[in-house]
């Protein structure tokens, strides 16, 4: 969870962190065991490690952090470096195999998937279901965020809603285009990729993200230590508009692949449904940048439940499912007939280390329609109905600079230098 603004789902994780911590920790930086989890400690002994090497003391290890930590004759542990270590390459060849086997599989078991020009994981628990058209994936995206210095990458997932390029995702993803931008030049280089694996292909714009999200959360998310306040899932949604293609001179689509919204209420217990988005929990940056690949896997609804202080169904649940990981943020709960039932947003507290210990939790878009319309008194299909570049140029002119000041004023109170800012 970590970027120049540690507000999306990322690669660095797991093993990689483990890598960091183990060295700060030979450094004497930190103390403890390494843990494989990013949080205030270890932030704290990286930024002791940068003020010693007369580095900006940002908390993030980018390149010059990553450099730094070589002379030491410290591994890479960002960037997704080949070890020397013959386990460590290895476990890297045995990747690569596992990957191509994937990909046969997929081919094997899902005859339907080779009618697109890209490869679609797809893992199927009972083809009796219903029946997957693979083209309901042309729907899902990729939201990848680069901080223009260098120190940080974010990835997440989206759905397209609407054929004009109207996205859906989830707010914890769609933040970091509040620096898409700004300030000149912006903070964050964000992109919407496609395909399998994922390649850049549009741009996007911040269109609208619940007010009472952003304020209760800004301050939450630089507690690294205390994740128990933050309510997941409450109000986690968001849409982007793309606004032109990543290549300038290359025309948009005149019609984008799009899902219709669910508008049968919360889907029940057993529901059958398919969980598609852009895992990157298990990737390295390498991968996360140049061969990032679509998941689909069908499974059914293990549980229904409600979000934080509520009552009411709002949230539905999956267990042991390979999806179960960060990155399929704002992915897609697909049901019969290729309709969004919901946003896969955030994993139990508890999570095991393996996909098939954890439970995946989603916002029903039954929850997201009626929380748009308890907010803003209006339907969100009579809000999209208006122009949606002309509704993100209002929204980022009158009411995101509140929140990219409230989200200055915090990483400066917290130590952070923010290039650009006032």
């Amino acid at each position: 969870m970590q970027s120049l603004l540690p507000i999306c789902d990322t690669a660095l994780t797991g093993a990689q962190v483990t890598e960091l911590q183990n060295f700060l920790i030979a450094q004497k930086l930190l103390t403890g065991e390494a843990t494989g989890n990013f949080y205030g400690l270890t932030q704290k002994a990286v930024k002791a490690f940068q003020t010693s090497e007369g580095l900006p003391s940002t908390g993030f290890v980018g390149p010059m952090t990553r450099s730094a930590i070589s002379k030491f004759g410290g591994a890479n542990p960002v960037a997704g470096s080949v070890s020397s270590d013959p386990t460590d390459q290895a476990i890297s060849a045995l990747q690569v195999q596992t990957q191509q086997l994937l990909q046969q599989l997929n081919a094997l078991t899902n005859p339907h998937s080779v009618a697109t020009s890209s490869i679609v994981q797809t893992f199927t628990t009972d083809a009796a279901q219903f029946d997957f058209d693979p083209t309901w994936t042309n729907a899902i995206v990729n939201l990848l965020c680069m901080d223009r210095y260098g120190e940080s990458a974010s990835s997440g997932s989206g759905v397209i809603i609407d054929p004009r390029g109207i996205i859906l995702t989830n707010a914890h993803v769609a933040e970091s285009f509040l620096f898409a931008q700004w300030p000149s030049p912006s903070l964050e280089d964000c992109y919407v990729r496609t395909g399998s694996p994922a390649q850049p292909h549009y741009r996007a714009a911040l269109m609208y993200i619940p007010d009472e999200y952003m304020v209760s959360n800004i301050n939450e998310i630089f507690q690294w230590d205390a994740e128990s306040s933050v309510v997941y899932g409450k109000k986690d949604y968001a849409l982007l508009v793309i606004t032109g293609a990543s290549d300038p001179s290359a025309p948009l689509p005149v019609s984008f692949p799009y899902l219709d919204i669910y508008q049968g209420g919360v889907p029940g217990v057993n529901t059958p449904v398919f969980l598609s988005g852009y895992s990157a929990e298990f990737a390295s940056y390498e991968s996360l940048m140049r061969s990032l690949y679509l998941l689909s896997s069908g499974t059914s609804v293990a549980a229904i439940q409600p979000i934080g202080s509520s009552t009411i169904p709002e949230a539905i649940s999956f267990s042991g499912n390979i999806a179960s990981q960060h990155g399929v943020s704002g992915g897609a709960v697909i049901g019969r007939g290729g309709q969004l039932m919901g946003l896969m947003t955030f994993l139990n507290k508890d999570y095991g280390q393996t996909t098939g210990d954890r439970v995946l939790n989603a916002i029903t878009t039954d929850y997201i329609q009626k929380d748009f319309a308890s907010d803003n008194n209006m339907t969100l299909a009579s809000y999209l109905a208006g122009d949606p570049v002309a509704l993100s140029k209002t929204f980022l002119a009158t009411i995101a600079p509140k929140y990219q000041q409230m989200y200055i004023q915090t990483l400066k109170e917290k130590g952070y230098y923010v290039p650009g800012a006032n």
